[in-house]
């Protein structure tokens, strides 16, 4: 699940390795490489123990929501804050509504909180991006790439304020 990221920039922050990965494939721009970076120093790279891999088929829901389940603790470990709700908001795409619950929660945080999250976005879909256009033969493939760089120009967009 992670991009092969050369070392650019001695000491540079991982994410913004990622994000500079993404550029050189064609997928973020610069500015985008700068607003994450400017919005891991606003999150003050605030870190939290996530699952790292929380897909779907990852969770185990039980009598009705109750009980609820993660599986697979593979890549669990130290993430930027919001890394798994930024990775369910992408899985949920065709979901408005869980989008927009997602979203209302994640921007009802502290402003590190929403930087951090926003940042994990970029990360996210630049990554799915990538994935999928090494998928080309897949059915609905232009529908869904056309979907992630939708969802790129919506996370520049709700950036911009910040």
């Amino acid at each position: 699940h992670t991009l092969s990221v050369p070392q650019d920039v001695p000491g540079e922050d991982l994410w913004v390795r990622k994000a500079r990965n993404s550029v050189k494939l064609g997928i973020l721009n610069s500015a985008d490489v700068e607003k994450i970076k400017y919005l891991l120093t606003l999150s003050k790279h605030a870190v939290a123990f996530a699952h790292g891999d929380l897909l779907l088929t990852n969770c185990l829901v039980r009598n009705h929501a109750v009980n609820l389940l993660y599986l697979d603790w593979e890549f669990a470990g130290q993430y930027p804050k919001g890394y798994d709700l930024a990775l369910l908001w992408i899985i949920m795409a065709k979901d408005e509504a869980a989008r927009k619950y997602i979203w209302d929660y994640a921007v009802s945080n502290s402003k590190e909180y929403v930087c951090s999250f926003l940042a994990n976005l970029f990360l996210h879909i630049a990554r799915e991006i990538k994935i999928h256009k090494e998928a080309i033969g897949v059915p609905g493939f232009p529908q869904i790439i056309d979907g992630l760089f939708a969802d790129l120009v919506r996370i520049r967009y709700a950036s911009q304020g910040i």
